[in-house]
């Protein structure tokens, strides 16, 4: 009889997959597509919105989200019952998500599985911070509750430390693979102006405004900011376009491939 081959460990992303095109899907593809695949069983429940919404800065709870969050969280049980996982990686938007992805963290514990909790944004303390008292005291359970703590900026992590203790806080940047945009350009030996993209929602949140700030003092070079626009924002931030237009162009949300 051949020797049986250790178990890898099981790990199951509560993460959205494309579409939408961003930043977290595009995170979870690279995940998927990493050597973790080599280490570990993967498996992802998807945390997309089955409706699209008006791209917007502002958090809404909505009843199509009151149903993604229950058909959520209905997968995690029915993979940590089939799947049985060894470790759960939730990441969160939190805002109104963070009550499905905190019952989330939970749920994982209750059955045996070491839960990941992945903060996806870098407003997390004021959000905790302008909470009703009763949401703050559930919010500082969940972190507790959960084995580690992913922070993506650094006020993130100095927090999530304050909060529930630096053992289990991890500060984990987003990650580019470099080797998916080919070899780096000499600049040494290229001609024409420095070229800047941005790829991300036209948002004040993702720092358009001091984008196009960086532009008017850098006329001599081309910006390309690529992604889906909140026409509220995009119609305040007209006459500053119309100013850079003849270094500045706006592009649609593109897939992935296409913006390498």
């Amino acid at each position: 009889r051949r020797p049986r081959l250790p178990r890898r460990r099981r790990l199951l992303l509560l993460s959205p997959l494309p579409p939408p095109v961003g930043g977290i899907p595009t995170w979870t593809l690279g995940v998927l597509g990493s050597s973790l695949s080599e280490r570990f069983e993967l498996r992802v429940v998807n945390t997309s919105p089955s409706v699209k919404g008006e791209i917007s800065g502002k958090s809404q709870l909505r009843f199509d989200r009151v149903l993604d969050a229950l058909r959520i969280l209905g997968g995690l049980v029915w993979e940590l019952v089939r799947f049985r996982p060894d470790i759960v990686h939730v990441n969160t938007p939190y805002h109104w998500a963070f009550l499905r992805d905190g019952i989330a963290v939970w749920v994982a514990r209750l059955f045996g599985a070491r839960a990941l909790l992945h903060f996806r944004g870098g407003d997390f303390p004021e959000f905790v911070e302008a909470s009703s008292p009763a949401l703050r005291r559930a919010i500082l359970a969940t972190l507790r509750h959960a084995d580690r703590l992913l922070a993506l900026t650094g006020p993130t992590r100095l927090y999530l430390e304050q909060s529930a203790g630096s053992g289990s806080v991890r500060y984990v940047p987003n990650f580019v693979r470099l080797e998916d945009f080919g070899p780096v350009p000499d600049r040494a030996g290229r001609s024409g102006p420095p070229e800047v993209l941005f790829v991300g929602w036209f948002l004040a949140a993702k720092g358009v405004r001091e984008l196009l700030a960086a532009a008017r003092r850098l006329p001599g070079a081309r910006f390309t900011l690529v992604g889906p626009v909140q026409p509220d924002f995009l119609a305040e931030m007209k006459p500053e376009l119309d100013v850079l237009a003849d270094h500045v162009r706006l592009l649609p949300a593109m897939p992935r491939e296409q913006v390498i």
